[in-house]
C-alpha cells in the first residue's frame, strides 16, 4: 500500500488536515520548520491560531498514536511556534497546541483531537 513511513505521514497529515476544515478550521500552513522542531500543521479556528501535532499508528505493536507524544516534543513544538510567529510576524488574539492521534485499522483512520495539549 505505502512504500515507506514518509507516504504514511503525508497521509497522516492530510487527513488531519482534512479533519481540521470539516471543523471549520481554515488552513495557515504546513510542515513549518525552525531550529527548535516541526509543526504538522498550522490553522486558525476563528481568532485562535492552532498549532497541530498529529501522531499517526497503523498498528498498535508500539501503543496508540496518543503515546507517541512526550514533554520534549512539546516543548520543541512551543519554541517552533514562536519562531514562526517571530519570523512570520503572524498576528493572533489568541494561540494552542493541540493534537491530533490518527489510529488507522484497515486503512480507516480513528481520530482523535486533543485541544490544549500545552498550556
Amino acid at each position: 500500500m505505502f512504500e515507506n513511513s514518509r507516504e504514511k505521514g503525508a497521509l497522516a497529515e492530510q487527513t488531519a488536515r482534512l479533519y481540521a476544515e470539516e471543523l471549520g478550521y481554515k488552513f495557515v500552513q504546513a510542515n513549518y520548520f525552525s531550529n527548535a522542531g516541526e509543526i504538522d500543521l498550522i490553522v486558525r479556528d476563528g481568532e485562535c491560531l492552532v498549532f497541530i501535532e498529529v501522531k499517526s499508528r497503523w498498528s498498535d505493536s508500539f501503543g496508540t498514536a496518543e503515546f507517541a507524544v512526550n514533554k520534549s516534543k512539546l516543548m520543541k513544538m512551543k519554541k517552533t511556534a514562536q519562531d514562526f510567529l517571530y519570523k512570520t510576524k503572524t498576528k493572533a488574539k489568541e494561540f494552542r497546541f493541540d493534537m491530533m492521534a490518527l489510529n488507522w485499522v484497515n486503512g480507516v483512520p480513528t481520530i482523535v483531537h486533543y485541544k490544549n495539549v500545552l498550556q
